[in-house]
């Protein structure tokens, strides 16, 4: 198998039409199947460098290249505004599942992250680092979100990536109820999976989610600013404990109020003093047993997904949508991480360190594919027509 069917076997019929039966999502299309919609937007994603429109999308729909490499007919094209018609009517649940399958492909697939230290690279493998951007555009534009500066609505994505920046849970929101942390981050943990790590900044501060992350036989990693507790136990520090960023003066465990968590769950706490500032940091969680260094090295990883959405705003261009409804905004979302995924995994295995130059040989890697389709469709047509031929003077 080629690296190319390789990479396209993610989003193979096998995978998609249990989906488009499930969702019924090809009930009322004429041609723009959701098959066909998939391939379409990956092959203009792919080969339009410049900023994804509907137009150019539309444009990409009648080029011979995609009608050959999609398998259409030659009179095959996409209007802009049968793309806009199906972006706000095909299942958006659809595409979060088949995101969600082809993340977990990936991340069976690609070799751990590392860090300089052992453990906190174990540990890195354990974790789902959460956070959410805002998209905030005019209201003029948006059908729905919630309003945060006059004359403009907002949505929010959660997310929560795993090893090498790989997302594997994304959600959007348009309801004013999910601007708060507390409300939208616990909605991508996935507590009926155990062993793993949580890690977040301080959106979330509800003592009993703390205590729900531990009761599910997971953990979890954060920042707090929480002044009221009970001290358990103070742990005994090596005279001089620092990282490269932090010097270490206190760790204890700790109990919260009863009112504030009725399971009494114990949890760890661990201040320090920024280098770069002098301010302090603490850091709270539910691992009792590992190393101070390598719980403050493994929240540095936390870092990541703030990268990951600054490359999503800009490589990726996020924040040009393709649709304003909260269907076609899900629909462009997903298809972009799927994007995404299937240009990392090609940049992974190729030892490409640019994702810009992975996307651009990708690229040149499906024209070779569908060069080989032409070559192979030709000897097979040239071996029909001289067996014909032979059969004619026989």
């Amino acid at each position: 198998m080629t690296q190319a069917n390789r990479l396209l076997a993610h989003l193979s019929p096998d995978k998609i039409q249990p989906l488009v039966t499930k969702y019924r999502a090809d009930f009322s299309a004429s041609k723009l199947h959701t098959a066909v919609f998939v391939k379409l937007f990956l092959y203009s994603w792919s080969f339009d460098r410049a900023a994804l429109s509907l137009r150019t999308i539309a444009e990409h729909s009648t080029s011979d290249t995609f009608r050959e490499l999609a398998d259409l007919a030659e009179d095959f094209s996409a209007s802009k505004s049968g793309l806009s018609d199906r972006l706000a009517a095909i299942p958006a649940e659809l595409f979060r599942e088949l995101f969600e399958q082809v993340a977990h492909e990936t991340l069976a697939n690609l070799s751990p992250a590392k860090t300089k230290s052992p453990a906190v690279t174990k540990l890195l493998q354990q974790a789902r680092i959460l956070d959410s951007t805002i998209i905030t555009l005019s209201a003029k534009l948006l059908k729905d979100g919630y309003q945060i500066h006059e004359g403009q609505l907002s949505l929010k994505a959660t997310m929560a990536i795993a090893g090498r920046s790989i997302p594997v849970k994304a959600l959007l929101y348009t309801e004013d109820t999910y601007s708060n942390e507390n409300k939208a981050l616990p909605t991508v943990f996935n507590l009926a999976q155990q062993g793993i790590i949580y890690i977040f900044d301080r959106g979330i501060h509800k003592r009993q989610t703390y205590a729900d992350i531990v009761g599910s036989n997971n953990h979890f990693l954060t920042r707090c600013d929480a002044k009221n507790y009970h001290v358990i136990k103070t742990n005994q520090l090596p005279k001089k404990l620092a990282t490269e960023t932090l010097t270490v003066i206190s760790d204890e465990i700790i109990r919260f109020p009863k009112t504030q968590d009725k399971t009494q769950t114990p949890f760890r706490l661990i201040a320090s003093v920024s280098k770069r500032d002098g301010a302090t940091l603490r850091f709270l969680t539910s691992l009792l047993d590992q190393s101070v260094t390598d719980l403050t090295e493994l929240y540095r990883c936390r870092w990541s997904i703030e990268i990951f959405f600054r490359f999503l705003k800009s490589e990726l261009k996020l924040e040009q949508l393709l649709s304003y409804s909260t269907n076609g905004i899900k629909v462009h979302i997903y298809l972009t991480l799927i994007a995404f995924l299937l240009t990392w995994v090609f940049k992974e295995e190729n030892n490409i360190k640019s994702f810009k130059r992975a996307r651009e040989k990708l690229k040149l890697l499906l024209l070779d594919a569908l060069m080989g389709q032409v070559y192979e469709e030709g000897v097979r047509q040239g071996q029909t027509h001289q067996e014909a031929a032979v059969d004619d003077t026989s």
